[in-house]
């Protein structure tokens, strides 16, 4: 599969509760992520997604109470049947894998984001510009939460900003930097921590 642009971090970390087209549920969600990728092309509009099937990720959140947060992350992503690209991020801070779910919904005409935290099933709407290369998200979800994003692409790097509220007031502000790696990147920085 040709590795495309990682369109992730902000898919990763956060969703919202909005039904689409195609249902999910908490076990749906944990079947598809569990499957294993495959080439099966996919479908038209999904494969507009812009992606990289192996990436790296600086994420920095920054609260208004001024504390911040920064993680470096490798980001993986799987197709399946040709209807879903599924990310995982390999998270120090969460110390576990995180998963999330895109699909196109062809009544929003958007694409919808699925990610599970816990038992909450959450979905994010992200629409593009494919001429600009630049995108637009937007989410709600759990106890007063919305976010606003929107972002940048090229060949080299995804470059977004996105905008927490909790009940109409700023609460955090996610700034995330992708970039790709080639599979030998990856293996030399794993193999350079063997021994240690």
């Amino acid at each position: 599969m040709k590795s495309r642009l990682l369109f992730l971090p902000i898919w990763v970390l956060l969703s919202i509760t909005i039904f689409s087209q195609e249902q999910m549920s908490a076990e749906k969600f944990s079947q598809i992520v569990s499957t294993p990728g495959d080439r099966t092309p996919l479908s038209e509009k999904l494969a507009a997604f812009p992606f990289w099937t192996n990436s790296t990720a600086d994420i920095f959140l920054r609260y208004e109470d001024e504390r911040t947060f920064k993680e470096d992350a490798v980001i993986t992503a799987k197709t399946i049947s040709g209807k879903y690209i599924v990310f995982t991020i390999q998270s120090k801070f969460y110390e576990q894998p995180i998963n999330s779910i895109v699909m196109y919904d062809k009544e929003k005409l958007a694409f919808a984001v699925w990610g599970k935290y816990g038992d909450m099933l959450t979905e994010q709407i992200a629409t593009f510009d494919f001429e600009k290369k630049t995108y637009k998200t937007s989410s709600s979800y759990g106890d007063g939460f919305t976010e606003t994003g929107s972002g940048f692409y090229s060949d080299k790097e995804d470059s977004s900003r996105t905008l927490v509220y909790k009940n109409g007031t700023l609460f955090m502000t996610r700034e995330v930097k992708a970039k790709p790696v080639e599979i030998i990147e990856i293996a030399v920085h794993h193999c350079s921590h063997i021994g240690r």
